[in-house]
């Protein structure tokens, strides 16, 4: 019937935000893998290129992986607390010896419109989980016909070559640039350049968030398509989804 592939078809929606949420979260847990970036793109060189040509903040090329990932780790825990404890965050030498304040004034503030994101984020997640169980009941409560996983992971399979496809079309960088105009306020700053800010020559962005958008996504897809096993497993009332 029409009225249960339009509630699959809500539940599917429902599912990837869901998805997205869980992956997220599961994925901040491990600092969005920050450790292995660091070896691949071979963050150290950026860190030893760019910090001496800082305008505002001296001696960050002395700081040694280890204090560069707990940076990154602290600004992971702030974004997921309100944005707490930026503006204290200071970077050390191996030895110990404080060396500066990590953020610039322009710099905390954008991380906090990221901590206001998150939020938003968080509960548009719990509400589609919420969304999500209660079209699964719906759906079990009129032992409603079912699509076949084939006929979803075809759907998904031409949903993502496409959006892969827009995405190339467009560039990256470009959707990335558009998306920070869209999600903050126009008279915050959210791009810096090297030389001005530690943050973004420790993180190499926006190379760093390409890494990191991609591995959520494949990630997400993964625990959707476990999420719609297990409603159409609930459903048809047995586990051959085939």
């Amino acid at each position: 019937m029409i009225l249960d592939r339009i509630s699959w078809f809500l539940l599917m929606l429902s599912t990837l935000v869901a998805a997205l949420f869980i992956a997220w979260n599961l994925f901040a847990k491990v600092d969005f893998l920050y450790p292995v970036w660091h070896e691949v793109m071979d963050l150290e060189q950026t860190i030893q290129t760019y910090g001496p040509q800082n305008r505002y903040r001296d001696h960050f090329e002395q700081t040694d992986r280890a204090e560069q990932l707990r940076l990154f780790s602290h600004i992971v825990e702030s974004i997921h607390q309100r944005g707490e404890g930026l503006e204290a965050l200071s970077y050390h030498n191996p030895q110990g010896e404080r060396l500066g304040t990590f953020l610039t004034e322009a710099e905390v503030v954008h991380l906090q419109d990221v901590a206001h994101l998150v939020m938003k984020f968080h509960l548009a997640g719990w509400l589609s989980i919420l969304l999500s169980m209660l079209l699964l009941f719906l759906l079990y409560k009129r032992r409603a016909a079912r699509p076949s996983l084939k006929e979803y992971l075809i759907s998904a399979g031409i949903f993502a070559i496409l959006s892969a496809l827009a995405l190339f079309a467009v560039g990256p960088k470009p959707l990335f640039y558009w998306l920070h105009t869209v999600a903050f306020p126009s008279n915050h700053q959210w791009f810096f350049y090297y030389q001005e800010s530690l943050m973004t020559t420790m993180m190499q962005a926006p190379d760093l968030f390409a890494y990191i958008a991609a591995v959520w996504i494949l990630l997400a897809l993964l625990i959707q398509v476990m999420l719609l096993s297990a409603a159409h497993a609930v459903i048809s009332h047995r586990f051959n989804f085939l």
